[in-house]
């Protein structure tokens, strides 16, 4: 499964986004990749970017701030199921196939 964001709340609820070596740019801003129209997000918010095998979510110094599962980060890896908030919107980082529960078989 290639590694992507899934939005879950907010007005872009439902999209996704797939997650590659080119940085995936999140803000306001009509060049950003994912744009946010609310008033919590920044013209340029945060970025998620390729890094060490994996990938990392870097805010740009916004004064909302950018949330990773509740807490404000500047800079910080991400892990399956980890979820970053931009104002109204959250987004969940997917790297792998959900698990599939051996009762449901």
């Amino acid at each position: 499964m290639q590694p992507e964001l899934i939005v879950i709340a907010g007005s872009l609820v439902g999209e996704r986004f797939a997650l590659g070596a080119q940085e995936l740019r999140i803000g306001r801003s009509p060049e950003a990749d994912i744009q946010l129209a609310e008033k919590g997000a920044a013209w340029d918010h945060c970025a998620i970017r390729a890094h060490d095998g994996g990938f990392q979510v870097v805010d740009r110094h916004t004064g909302a701030g950018t949330y990773l599962n509740g807490m404000r980060i500047r800079e910080e890896r991400l892990e399956h199921g980890d979820q970053i908030a931009i104002g109204e919107t959250v987004l969940v980082y997917q790297d792998r196939a959900p698990d599939v529960a051996a009762d449901s078989k």
